[in-house]
């Protein structure tokens, strides 16, 4: 009923006889990829500048699923940040008369990248590539954002000196999304890339600490595991002791790094304490325990634990025995005598309840009171349900890898999630309540986790579900509709512009309608949703679908 024909095949890059250009100056050379700048799932390509020959500059040409950072970029161009590869330009760019691309142009860094294969000498990091960095984190941080791409592959020199290093581009895509998983701190370690959210300045920081041991010793750190297995580690024997223990350190680099990987984000050092590392006199550093420990161990499953986000970690593998833990009581003792929090006791002592009431102990809501278990003990690190693990800010990157994936699977834990009431609960309790008890973490505003609720319970209608949620949660984003996804569409009078050629084209034989369309214009405009219930009550192919379609169109030419 509402799946659309794809009218036109997706288009692939420009010939060269393709001309056009960005602000009437800067044209993309599609014949020169640069692998090596490529960020996440947009390319890299040389650019040339029409108005001075000399430029040395490249492009990303970006996926309409990439999310680029939008408060960081409008950032950077009112005030350009020190020792980062600077923007010159973006927008989108008209190489065909419905391909339409996201384009940023950059400076080229002259120098190449630091990490050339093999181990970078200890003087090099201390006396240029640290100072540059901290330089840089220092403007940056001033504005409260984070960069979430420094890695060893995303540092460049400057110029052929090799006396200044730039950090690489990071606002083209999702924060942190291109990162490995070993330079996420405890509060992201196990998130999906795309659900790593916005971070704060100490993630980066975090990531300096990594970034120095990558140099030092030529090689990603615990390359041969993977995320699951680097998230336990980190947290059973602290970053520092699972990453850097085994190497041989002078005193005052091991400091630098025990600051920096420091797993409590307010004991983390800073862009500052960064700046004057080696010149303060400072005590021993005191090196990062993983997760917090108590006195009292709780057992599960067969072990034994003193830690609430190890603990937290093992009821998300076998959710029907975490119900039973939580039914005897003993969950809710441990946590107000070990963990000595009597607010989460009470919230758990109500998860008791529920699970009193649940006697038919349906998968779907042990999975429910799992991830409401979860929240508690592991309060700030990532929010889990079934498979999925996310920051609290990165629901919206996780919906839309869903969908540039189309992943039935993530898709339906995504749906499930919303339309249970669990995000709407947590978005409630986490940036609700008042005083010592308030829990704000990055949530969702209440208000979008409701309409995100209410959608999904429509979920059958066109201009509803999840499509509906996605435009929500990502308001920047452009129609991801095959009918119009590579036109970067993003309001409504592109969206008609496109329908319309596409019409053309096809001599007005194919449907230029479907849910991605019916939610992007319920996004983007009001009054319209009469229109979709008769348009999805109808056969395509009949007059009152037709009529309807007509209706629709003529109210969002107004537009």
């Amino acid at each position: 009923m509402l799946n659309a024909e794809e009218l036109e095949t997706p288009h692939k890059n420009p010939s060269e006889g393709v001309k056009s250009l960005l602000n009437g100056r800067f044209r993309v050379d599609f014949s020169a990829p640069l692998e090596f700048l490529n960020n996440g799932m947009n390319q890299a390509f040389r650019a040339i500048d029409e108005q001075n020959a000399d430029a040395d500059i490249f492009a990303i040409a970006a996926s309409p699923y990439s999310l680029p950072r939008k408060a960081l970029i409008t950032a950077m161009e009112m005030s350009p940040f020190k020792n980062q590869v600077d923007l010159r330009a973006r927008g989108p760019v008209r190489f065909g008369e419905t391909d339409v691309r996201e384009i940023f142009i950059f400076d080229m860094p002259g120098g190449g990248g630091v990490m050339t294969g093999g181990p970078v000498p200890e003087r090099r990091i201390v006396d240029i590539i640290l100072p540059s960095i901290a330089e840089a984190l220092t403007s940056l941080h001033a504005t409260n954002m984070a960069h979430r791409g420094i890695r060893a592959d995303n540092i460049f020199y400057e110029d052929a000196l090799h006396k200044r290093v730039l950090l690489g581009e990071a606002v083209t895509t999702a924060p942190g999304a291109a990162q490995p998983a070993v330079y996420e701190p405890l509060e992201s370690a196990n998130a999906h890339p795309f659900g790593r959210g916005d971070g704060d300045p100490a993630s980066d920081l975090y990531a300096v600490g990594v970034l120095i041991l990558h140099l030092l010793t030529g090689e990603l750190p615990a390359k041969d595991l993977n995320t699951e297995e680097l998230y336990l580690r980190k947290l059973e024997m602290g970053s520092f002791g699972f990453l850097a223990a085994h190497l041989h350190l002078s005193q005052r680099t091991g400091d630098l790094l025990r600051g920096l990987l420091q797993d409590d984000p307010a004991r983390r050092w800073d862009a500052e304490m960064l700046t004057h590392w080696r010149s303060a006199a400072t005590d021993v550093v005191a090196q990062g325990m993983g997760d917090r420990r108590t006195s009292q161990k709780i057992r599960f499953d067969g072990g034994e634990f003193v830690s609430p986000r190890l603990l937290s970690h093992a009821l998300t593998k076998n959710p029907r025995e975490a119900c039973n833990l939580l039914s005897s009581g003993k969950l809710q003792s441990w946590i107000r005598n070990a963990l000595r929090d009597n607010e989460a006791g009470e919230e758990i002592a109500f998860l008791e309840q529920m699970a009193a009431d649940n006697s038919r102990g349906l998968m779907r809501s042990e999975t429910a009171l799992v991830a409401q278990i979860n929240s508690l003990l592991n309060v700030r690190g990532t929010y889990w349900y079934r498979e999925l693990s996310f920051a609290r800010s990165g629901l919206g990157g996780l919906l839309a890898y869903a969908f540039y994936e189309d992943s039935t699977s993530m898709k339906g834990m995504l749906a499930d999630l919303m339309e249970s009431g669990l995000l709407l609960k947590a978005a409630i309790h986490e940036t609700g309540g008042s005083g010592k008890g308030k829990r704000t973490r990055g949530w969702i505003a209440h208000s979008r986790a409701s309409n995100c609720f209410d959608h999904m319970k429509q979920k059958k209608n066109p201009g509803f579900g999840l499509e509906r949620c996605l435009y929500e949660l990502n308001p920047s984003m452009s129609c991801l509709s095959p009918i119009v996804l590579d036109a970067n569409v993003k309001n409504m009078k592109q969206f008609l512009d496109v329908i319309e050629i596409k019409l053309m084209k096809s001599g007005g034989k194919s449907n230029p309608f479907d849910r991605h369309c019916a939610a992007f214009i319920a996004v983007k405009s009001n009054g319209c949703g009469k229109f979709f219930n008769q348009i999805g009550n109808s056969s395509p192919a009949s007059i009152p679908y037709t009529i309807a379609l007509i209706k629709l169109f003529s109210v969002l030419q107004r537009y």
